[in-house]
C-alpha cells in the first residue's frame, strides 16, 4: 500500500491490504483513496487522520481506476475499459467502486463545493491518458 508520494503505508492501513488480498487478480495497481465514510455518505479528512492514530476498522478504499493488471500496463486503454476490469476484480471485496458519470466541469465544481466534497477526480472516458483534478480548496 503506497501513497501518491511512494511512501509504504501498509502497516498504517492494515485493513486495506487485507481487503486487497481478496482481489481477483495475480497483481494489480489500483488508483483510489482511503476514506472513513460517514453515515450520510460524505467523508472527512480530519476523521481519517484520527482513525490512523490507531488500528482503524472503519477505513475503506474507494477505487477509481485500474492502471496495471497481471503485468500489463492498462493506462492507454479508455477509462471505461479500465473501470470495467476494475469493477470485475474487486466485486467480492470490501473495496468500494467509484462509479463514473458525465457532467459539465463547472456544474461538478459547484456541486462539490455545495456538498462539501474535499476533491474531485476527473478523467477522460475515452482517452488513454488521464489527468487528475483534486482538492476543492
Amino acid at each position: 500500500m503506497f501513497t501518491r508520494r511512494g511512501n509504504d503505508w501498509t502497516n498504517r492501513f492494515r485493513k486495506i491490504p487485507g481487503d486487497a488480498w481478496h482481489i481477483n487478480a495475480g497483481s494489480a495497481i489500483i488508483d483510489g483513496e482511503v476514506v472513513v465514510p460517514a453515515a450520510d455518505g460524505t467523508t472527512d479528512f480530519s476523521v481519517l487522520q484520527n482513525e490512523l492514530k490507531g488500528r482503524s476498522k472503519k477505513i475503506v478504499m474507494v477505487a477509481f481506476d485500474l492502471l496495471y493488471l497481471n503485468g500489463y500496463d492498462l493506462r492507454k486503454l479508455p477509462l471505461s475499459e479500465r473501470k470495467a476490469l476494475l469493477k470485475k476484480i474487486i466485486t467480492k471485496t470490501d473495496i468500494q467502486f467509484s462509479e463514473s458519470f458525465e457532467i459539465d466541469g463547472r456544474e461538478m465544481y459547484k456541486h462539490a463545493c455545495k456538498t462539501g466534497l474535499e476533491g474531485v477526480v476527473s478523467r477522460s472516458a475515452t482517452a488513454g491518458t488521464f489527468r487528475v483534478v483534486s482538492m476543492i480548496g
